[in-house]
C-alpha cells in the first residue's frame, strides 16, 4: 500500500508510520485488557458453579458415609473432593473456603469411621486399604499443587498436608 502511494507521491512518513502503530498497539493492549478481565469474570463464575455442585454432592455424601463407609462410596467422596481443588484457585475466596470446610468435613468423617469401625475392618479386602491408600496420596498432591496457586488453601493446610497426611 505504502508502494502505491509512493509511486502517486504521497507516501506515508516515518511519523504517519509511528503514529498508525502505536495507535494500533495501544487499541490492541485496550481490548485485550478488557477481554482478559472478562474472561477472569467467566472463569470465576464457572469455578464457583462446580465447587457449589461439589459441596453439595460431598454434604450429602457425609450422612452416608457415618452410615457405612463402603470402599465405592468413600472412593467416590475421596476422587470429588480431589476433582474441585484444581478449581479453588479460581473461585471467589468466600466459595474457596466452602469448599475447603467441606473437603475438611469429609476428611474427618472418613477417620473417625475407618478408625473405629469394625465394620470396615470386617468388610474391605486388603486391596480396597490399598486403594485407599493410593486415593489419599493422589488427594495429597493434588492439595499439594494447588495450595501454590491459592493463599486462601496455603494457609488452611500450612503444615497439615505432610506424607502422613
Amino acid at each position: 500500500m505504502d508502494l502505491l502511494l509512493w509511486w502517486y507521491g504521497e507516501a506515508w512518513s516515518w511519523s504517519d508510520w509511528a503514529s498508525s502503530f502505536g495507535l494500533g498497539a495501544v487499541t490492541t493492549m485496550i481490548v485485550g485488557m478488557l477481554l482478559a478481565r472478562r474472561q477472569g469474570n467467566i472463569q470465576e463464575a464457572l469455578a464457583d458453579l462446580e465447587l457449589t455442585e461439589k459441596v453439595a454432592i460431598l454434604t450429602s455424601s457425609v450422612p452416608e458415609l457415618r452410615e457405612a463407609s463402603t470402599p465405592g462410596l468413600t472412593y467416590r467422596s475421596l476422587y470429588d473432593c480431589r476433582a474441585g481443588l484444581s478449581l479453588v484457585p479460581l473461585a471467589r475466596a468466600s466459595m474457596q473456603e466452602e469448599y475447603l470446610q467441606t473437603i475438611a468435613r469429609v476428611l474427618e468423617t472418613l477417620k473417625e469411621n475407618l478408625g473405629s469401625s469394625l465394620l470396615s475392618h470386617t468388610h474391605w479386602m486388603d486391596d480396597n486399604w490399598a486403594d485407599l491408600a493410593t486415593a489419599i496420596e493422589k488427594l495429597r498432591e493434588t492439595a499439594m499443587l494447588n495450595t501454590e496457586k491459592s493463599t486462601i488453601m496455603a494457609n488452611r493446610w500450612r503444615g497439615e498436608l505432610d506424607s502422613k497426611t
